[in-house]
């Protein structure tokens, strides 16, 4: 059955309302403790919403330093993870913030 066929609209809205207050909240820790230095309680603040295979041209692209290796970055933390966080939400954090977290994140004034 498609997802559709299984919850009503109402409440399937409800669900991906209430995801991404949690995101959203996380990505503010997030942000707080990569600017107060503390890597690693950012990197587990993150919801790691999406990233990029380090042996992709999306990694050559973006001329990302590990570009070629093993793992995944977070485009939203810059950690570098064990699994693609888009398929999996179990992910397990390699490096913590290696690069600076997406600037949609951070305030302006950062």
């Amino acid at each position: 059955m498609r997802l559709h066929d299984e919850i009503h609209p109402d409440q399937l809205t409800h669900q991906l309302y209430a995801m991404g207050k949690k995101a959203e909240a996380g990505f503010k820790i997030m942000a707080a403790r990569y600017l107060a230095g503390d890597v690693a309680g950012a990197a587990a603040a993150c919801f790691h919403g999406w990233g990029y295979p380090l042996n992709s041209l999306a990694a050559t692209n973006v001329r990302d330093p590990l570009a070629g290796g093993d793992g995944y970055r977070c485009i939203d933390c810059g950690s570098v993870l064990d699994r693609d966080p888009f398929i999996t939400r179990t992910v397990r954090v390699l490096l913590p913030c290696q690069q600076r977290p997406h600037a949609s994140h951070l305030p302006p004034e950062a």
